[in-house]
């Protein structure tokens, strides 16, 4: 079943050239830009198309947009999480902000630069918000540095549908939709009265309608997902592979210990569970020679003087 959830559905729906306007309103409900401050006029950056190579797992299907005032926009659904996430974050981000500064411009041109992380599971452990605000500010008197950089994420499982519905406002409206769009994807018209009478909202189920039923898109969506889970195949593979190595490397280092310490061979392969064969092809070095595994040998016995 297909989510708004996924990342590539949600770039499919959001991000190709025909999605600016929902994607003005998702990010003028999400960011609660009112006023002067809402986005009137927003073009993408990189916008989606199906010639873009899907197939490999470190694809970022982020989505970039300017506004009007030429604020830059860096818009992802964050589908799992990655120890490396906040990193690539706060990376991707400075390039957005650096990206404007072309040769002959000034430092006084700079625009800000705003990062809207939507996530399908829990970063922030401590912080019961759903929605949390990054920016530089003094760690003292909380005072902001410059308000060209900020960052948002907000994270989906902290929502919760308690609220009536008659109350909700937009930002929890495109909350709901994102959480539960699989409910309402095939079907626009059974979408509750008041997310019906969101006109961007019933366009972007409408399109995500489309696009799960466009065989181009399928065969995109299904390429990647293999590839993906090739790569978790691989990671695995690897992990077993580097921890048999780890035990096999902690017996030895027993077994050369043990050694050290004049203990037969027949006992040091009983302790340590290596073959007793292999143990006396020679497995550890005598003090102070090189000591690696798979060279290691049993000290030769002294020869009695003659006569």
């Amino acid at each position: 079943m297909f989510s708004l959830k996924n990342d590539f559905i949600f770039a499919f729906v959001f991000g190709m050239a025909k999605s600016e306007r929902i994607l003005k309103a998702l990010t003028n409900d999400l960011l609660h830009l009112e006023g002067d401050d809402r986005i009137v006029e927003l073009t993408l950056l990189n916008p989606i198309n199906l010639k873009m190579n899907f197939n490999e797992k470190f694809t970022i299907l982020d989505i970039k947009a300017v506004d009007g005032k030429k604020r830059r926009f860096n818009i992802e659904m964050q589908v799992a999480p990655d120890p490396d996430f906040v990193p690539r974050i706060l990376f991707y981000h400075d390039r957005l902000f650096i990206e404007q500064l072309k040769s002959g411009k000034s430092y006084e041109e700079l625009c800000p630069a705003i990062s809207l992380s939507i996530l399908d599971f829990i970063l922030f452990q401590d912080e019961p918000d759903i929605q949390n605000i990054f920016k530089y500010l003094n760690v003292r008197a909380h005072r902001e540095l410059s308000p060209l950089k900020v960052l948002h994420f907000i994270e989906l499982p902290k929502f919760t549908v308690e609220k009536p519905r008659q109350l909700r406002t937009r930002f929890e409206k495109w909350l709901h939709v994102l959480k539960f769009s699989e409910l309402y994807y095939e079907h626009p018209d059974s979408m509750p009265p008041e997310l019906r009478q969101e006109e961007e909202i019933v366009m972007a189920m409408k399109s995500m309608h489309h696009v799960t039923r466009d065989e181009l898109v399928i065969e995109a969506y299904r390429a990647r997902e293999k590839a993906e889970l090739d790569q978790i195949s691989r990671l695995r593979s690897a992990e077993k592979k580097g921890l048999a190595e780890g035990r096999d490397e902690a017996q030895w280092r027993i077994a050369r210990n043990l050694l050290k310490n004049a203990m037969p061979l027949e006992q040091i392969s009983l302790v340590t569970g290596i073959p007793l064969d292999e143990l006396k092809k020679g497995m550890v070095y005598p003090e102070g020679e090189e000591t690696s595994p798979r060279k290691v040998r049993e000290p030769a016995r002294k020869r009695r003087p003659k006569g």
